[in-house]
């Protein structure tokens, strides 16, 4: 997160050092640097100083500690690129804190998860870096996460080409559902095809337009004919 006063102010003074000027008024110095409580992010107080017109603007930065400490900053000036530095690492963290926060309410696929980031207002590069650490650190598992979402649809009673279809939508890559729908092969789709029919209607269909209906909804549900065509045989037997 990036706290930053009277921005304007702090902009003008960024541009007063015209290329090739040897000598830069804009002074960037770092006052603190503050272990949050939990001790996963460090506060860095900044101060920006102009030094011709006497101006001074305060920023504050929080930084996850172990990215702090890859950019080797430490109390005294720095440079406007070790800025930049502290600036990107800032939104990463931010980004970062954000994909932790929604991948706490369900599974995302990479797509969804930048998607939604991009929603809240982080660009794609800072998105695409959350991600990757997300995934380095292993709360991104998209093998697995492929794999809870088809089973979910499987209590449904869902078949198996509308759960492809649906982790297709969810963002899920061909590899990651493939990988899910051949861990669920072993399950009946004929018994479960079966079961739906039953649930639709508790009797066999009275005639061919009933039939033909029951076909519609299984279809809906993502049963191939041949899986209909076996299910309705032994849907109601004893």
């Amino acid at each position: 997160m990036i706290e930053i006063n009277t921005k304007e102010q702090v902009l003008r003074m960024g541009d007063l050092s015209a290329p090739g000027q040897k000598s830069d008024p804009f002074v960037i110095t770092v006052r603190y640097l503050r272990a949050q409580s939990t001790g996963e992010t460090i506060c860095v107080g900044v101060e920006l100083t102009d030094s011709i017109r006497n101006l001074s603007e305060t920023r504050r930065y929080t930084v996850q500690t172990e990215l702090l400490n890859g950019l080797n900053i430490h109390k005294g000036t720095i440079s406007r690129e070790k800025l930049d530095e502290l600036e990107h690492a800032s939104r990463l963290s931010a980004a970062y804190a954000r994909a932790l926060s929604i991948l706490a309410y369900g599974a995302n696929s990479a797509y969804a998860l930048s998607l939604k980031l991009r929603q809240r207002g982080f660009d794609a590069t800072i998105a695409d870096a959350a991600i990757a650490l997300l995934r380095d650190r292993g709360y991104l598992r998209e093998q697995s996460d492929a794999l809870r979402e088809a089973e979910r649809c499987l209590t449904k009673g869902w078949g198996q080409k509308r759960i492809e279809m649906y982790l297709r939508q969810r963002g899920y890559s061909s590899d990651d559902t493939v990988y899910a729908l051949q861990e669920l092969g072993e399950v009946d789709e004929v018994s479960r095809c079966a079961q739906m029919a039953r649930r639709k209607t508790h009797m066999p269909p009275a005639d061919a337009k009933e039939k033909q209906k029951l076909i519609a909804y299984l279809i809906r549900q993502g049963y191939s004919m041949s899986v209909i065509r076996a299910s309705l045989d032994e849907a109601w037997q004893e």
